[in-house]
């Protein structure tokens, strides 16, 4: 299948300009797109029109007809299928909300998605679905961006390994965004960052995305090292797990502002009458654990005492939050900056 280059004639743009895909055709830039209806499609996408497009075209949208298994690395390349080899923004769209794509339950275990340096890769209405016993984050960012828009989803995916970062979205030294009604949601890690994990890099929540039901050592939801996060909105952080510490979020040397949204803690109770506890469980630090120099910023207005469990280290921890709430835990918060 051939990638079209969309000429700029009116008829064409009106047949395709609809409320769903405008975002995708911002600032001018007209992508080429490519109609993807099996796995065949989708690799030679890839392969074939993406690294060997000679037009100069930077942005390509693949529509998806219908759920598709894909064998590791399918989507940016790796083993015998070649990656993205230039910088390109790769914009995913699946024809209806939770339209599927699965990592293959053969023997091949590994990401179902990288977005490496230069590359931006953006999903909407698309769920990435991993395995029990994968080890290995389903989705990596490696100095490049994720996206996740509204209808998308990483999910049921384990990098049980001892030392297993990331359950559901690994980064080092990238950048990864929820917005929308984008979720991460039923993933575990080993040990650092059930369904997030960052080394270094920055993480942003916004909308009403959610992050809830992952489970790890550190960070159930959320572990950041020597990263930003910025929570925003309406975007949540409920029901994650952390056996040790963190079990909403970790942060260590990281810096966080949260201008919105929800982090429940032990009282985690619903927004939503007849809605389940929401509470993010862990021995330390149910909302939130900080260890080592990170900072965080909060509103003078909140008055929030007793929100985090931790050590010495978080003695000039502070968090800011600008219309929205954040559970209590068991730590006594420091002075506002």
């Amino acid at each position: 299948m051939n990638v079209l280059a969309i000429p700029t004639n009116s008829a064409v743009m009106s047949s395709i300009m609809d409320a769903r895909n405008a975002e995708d055709f911002g600032l001018g830039i007209m992508p080429a797109v490519v109609e993807v209806k099996d796995a065949a499609d989708w690799q030679k996408a890839i392969a074939a029109h993406i690294n060997q497009d000679k037009t100069g075209q930077t942005h390509y949208v693949l529509n998806i007809h219908r759920d598709l298994t894909l064998n590791r690395f399918d989507i940016s390349g790796g083993g015998n299928n070649p990656r993205i080899t230039r910088s390109v923004t790769l914009s995913v769209r699946g024809k209806g909300r939770d339209t599927t794509i699965s990592l293959s339950e053969g023997a091949e275990k590994g990401n179902l998605l990288r977005a490496c340096w230069g590359v931006k890769i953006i999903l909407r209405d698309i769920v990435l679905h991993g395995r029990a016993d994968n080890n290995t984050p389903l989705v990596t960012v490696e100095g490049g961006e994720f996206i996740m828009k509204s209808g998308s989803a990483v999910t049921g995916n384990s990098n049980a390994h001892i030392h297993g970062a990331g359950g559901g979205v690994l980064v080092h030294h990238g950048k990864f965004s929820m917005e929308g009604s984008s979720r991460v949601f039923g993933n575990s890690a080993g040990s650092d960052g059930g369904g997030v994990c960052f080394y270094e890099g920055t993480f942003i929540m916004s909308g009403n995305s959610a992050l809830y039901g992952n489970s790890a050592s550190l960070g159930g939801g959320a572990l950041l090292f020597d990263g930003r996060f910025i929570m925003d909105a309406n975007a949540s952080i409920y029901g994650n797990s952390a056996s040790l510490t963190g079990g909403g979020v970790y942060l260590s040397y990281a810096n966080f502002m949260m201008r919105g949204g929800t982090i429940y803690g032990q009282n985690g109770q619903s927004k939503n009458s007849g809605e389940e506890n929401r509470a993010n469980t862990a021995p330390q630090g149910r909302a939130i654990f900080f260890d080592g120099n990170g900072r965080a910023l909060y509103s003078a207005n909140r008055g929030f005492a007793n929100l985090f469990s931790g050590n010495s280290g978080c003695t000039d921890t502070t968090v800011f939050v600008k219309d929205g709430s954040l559970y209590k835990n068991n730590v006594i918060v420091s002075s506002l900056p």
